[in-house]
């Protein structure tokens, strides 16, 4: 939270063409410090309202993509995540998953897979599943 908070005070400063001292002296005036890597969460909200007070508009964040959601999909999420509880994952994330997915059959997303991809992964992840003693059922 707080790294995303910093990198908006940092985007807002450069949209606002805020300068050096204009940007110091308004952390000063608001928080009574001079930096904003010195501030608390609560701080770098009220920094962020200034912003918005003087004018600055923040950027709508991009919707997410949408999930695949068919059977098989749902089935290779259900592996990974199985396989991520059992500790078989450092990072059981779907950024994560999709970069298995691209390591395995060159598609970036589920959303990209065909059938037979998808029907190689399932396959690939029960096989995975049985050498580290999981029952896929």
């Amino acid at each position: 939270m707080r790294n995303a908070l910093l990198a908006k005070v940092h985007i807002a400063r450069k949209e606002l063409a805020l300068d050096e001292e204009s940007y110091r002296a308004l952390l000063k005036r608001i928080t009574g410090k001079v930096s904003a890597g010195d501030l608390r969460d609560h701080q770098l909200d009220q920094v962020l309202m200034e912003f918005k007070r003087l004018g600055w508009k923040p950027a709508k964040a991009a919707l997410p993509a949408p999930a695949a959601r068919d059977p098989q999909s749902r089935m290779i999420r259900g592996m990974w995540i199985d396989l991520g509880k059992s500790g078989q994952l450092v990072d059981r994330s779907e950024k994560a998953l999709r970069a298995w997915i691209e390591n395995q059959v060159g598609a970036s997303d589920l959303r990209f897979c065909d059938a037979a991809q998808k029907r190689q992964l399932i396959e690939q992840l029960k096989r995975w599943s049985a050498r580290v003693g999981i029952d896929v059922g």
